[in-house]
């Protein structure tokens, strides 16, 4: 104990000889080259929403440390993929730019947007804000964009649907097809909100898609999204600023569905925009549902 009283009382006097000698700058690059050289990210636990579908475009993160903007974008996913509230990493010295890229990566809304579409809409972000110490520590804080009561309600709605319909012991096809059906038949596209961004509903959250009847396209891809994550099917919400809908991975193929604009009108729909590829989708249209194709490597 007394060695180790000695070593730290030595540190604390090497620092403040440093301070005395050398410039600030000078001490701050060595102690980010000292903190970023021996940290240890510790890993929380996921929580039960956390998607292992093995996509193309993000890996399971091991080290956490950042080497180039696609390092930091594969973070921020594992981040929100693991559910986590809050986490620590730490941007290397020998990557100049991290901290800048940093910023720019989680504050830019539409990157942010593209990245949780991969991963639980429960998982998702409502906000996210990140902090940089001096020396390269990032602090990341997220608040979600579903309450744990808004979870149970869909959960149970989900459950409920699926005994309705009687989808136990039906094919993988048939599951995707009835939901997609009864999603649209009792789901009521929001005007109001679609023009306004003000309404009575949650309509672009599944809450408002599945318990409100009222919904946006969000809401429409995210309740479709959860109801993929039941029944175990690999799926990817795509967004670009004016719309979302689902990419679903069916027979290893990954083919889109837009429950939104299926949805015709009340008690009618139609199935232009179902299970269709990326060439026939943008031939239907290929203003509103124009996509960054190199972010979304699945969709190719």
């Amino acid at each position: 104990m007394r060695k180790i009283r000695n070593i730290v009382f030595s540190l604390l006097i090497v620092f403040f000889i440093m301070f005395i000698y050398l410039d600030y700058d000078n001490v701050s690059a060595y102690l980010k080259k000292l903190v970023t050289k021996n940290n240890q990210v510790e890993l929380p636990e996921s929580n039960k929403y956390k998607r292992n579908y093995g996509y193309k475009r993000f890996t399971n993160e091991e080290d956490f440390i950042p080497h180039s903007s696609n390092d930091i974008e594969n973070i921020f996913y594992n981040i929100l993929n693991n559910g986590w509230d809050e986490f620590i990493f730490y941007c290397p010295s020998d990557y100049e730019k991290c901290t800048t890229d940093v910023e720019k990566i989680s504050s830019d809304v539409d990157v942010m947007s593209k990245i949780a579409g991969y991963v639980s809409p429960y998982n998702a972000h409502d906000t996210i804000n990140t902090n940089i110490s001096s020396y390269g520590e990032v602090y990341v804080n997220i608040s979600k964009k579903y309450t744990q009561s808004e979870i149970e309600d869909i959960n149970n709605k989900i459950i409920q649907i699926y005994y309705e319909l009687h989808l136990k012991g039906k094919s993988v096809e048939e599951k995707i097809k009835l939901f997609h059906d009864y999603l649209i038949k009792n789901t009521t596209y929001d005007e109001t909100f679609a023009n306004s961004k003000k309404s009575v509903y949650n309509s672009s959250k599944a809450t408002g898609a599945l318990i409100e009847g009222h919904a946006v396209c969000g809401g429409y891809a995210d309740a479709f999204a959860l109801f993929l994550d039941y029944i175990k099917v690999p799926n990817i919400i795509i967004s670009n600023k004016n719309h979302a809908w689902n990419l679903v991975s069916y027979d290893d193929i990954w083919l889109h569905i837009d429950p939104t604009w299926n949805d015709t009108e009340i008690e009618r729909f139609n199935y232009e925009f179902y299970m269709v590829n990326t060439n026939k989708l943008l031939k239907l249209d290929s203003k509103e549902h124009s996509f960054d194709k190199e972010f979304f490597i699945e969709a190719n």
